[in-house]
């Protein structure tokens, strides 16, 4: 279902590309090398990243509002899935121990978490800056560093956590 998912997802994106080729050829009645290129380095940086919200998120009913600021972003929720991690899964996503300790509180093994897949031109970067912006918007002149979601720094972190956390899904929704 990812897989499906994910394809859907990148061809609904090149169809779009593809619209505006045709509707640029039909105004000036030809498309430029130019173009061309841009377009395809659009599609080339597509990416695959995910949010997983922590349980403060649901405990302060933040949970909607950070959906939302994902949705305002531009990038596509693909997939959303229910999880529900375990100690061991927490001390292969966090390699320090204050990380670990501060995680276990915030991921209990009973609470089942939302994580959203997202996919967008430079999702990893975009979605790493909007969460630092989503916890500065959540805690104001108090900001902290961490709490409320988890989203991936890098294209290697990505693939690490989600293979970890893939393999503790519970449900599977779909996107409309």
């Amino acid at each position: 279902m990812t897989l499906r998912g994910r394809s859907l997802c990148r061809e609904t994106v090149i169809w779009k590309i593809v619209d505006k080729i045709l509707e640029i050829y039909k105004e000036k009645g030809s498309c430029s090398p130019f173009i061309l290129r841009k377009m395809d380095h659009q599609v080339e940086n597509i990416q695959e990243t995910f949010c997983l919200l922590k349980s403060e998120a649901y405990l302060t009913g933040k949970n909607a509002f950070i959906e939302q600021r994902i949705k305002e972003s531009g990038l596509v929720i693909s997939e959303r899935w229910k999880v529900r991690l375990t100690f061991s899964d927490i001390f292969k996503l966090y390699d320090n121990w204050i990380p670990r300790i501060t995680s276990i509180m915030r991921f209990p093994p009973f609470f089942k978490l939302d994580m959203y897949i997202l996919e967008g031109t430079d999702a990893i970067s975009r979605m790493y800056r909007l969460k630092h912006k989503i916890r500065y918007e959540i805690w104001g002149w108090e900001y902290k560093k961490g709490g409320f979601l988890h989203a991936p720094d890098s294209l290697e972190e990505a693939r690490s956590h989600k293979s970890i956390i893939k393999s503790r899904i519970v449900e599977v929704f779909p996107v409309p």
